[in-house]
């Protein structure tokens, strides 16, 4: 088996088992997976996990589970 790695950082909000809400970088340009509609691709830029964090905390709060 071959691993391979990539230097990236792809970061999602799993509820469930299911991706609510992400960034990524793919094709070249970073995008977010909106909440409203998780399989979007809505270019973005790059954010640090500290602020994915209190961005993914601020949309569960948004949609009540914390």
């Amino acid at each position: 088996m071959q691993i391979l790695k990539k230097k990236k950082t792809n970061m999602a909000l799993i509820v469930g088992g299911q991706r609510i809400y992400g960034i990524d970088k793919e094709g070249g340009f970073y995008h977010e997976h909106p909440l409203e509609k998780p399989s979007l691709h809505v270019e973005t830029e790059q954010i640090g996990i500290e602020d994915f964090v209190i961005k993914s905390l601020d949309l569960l709060k948004r949609i009540h589970l914390i």
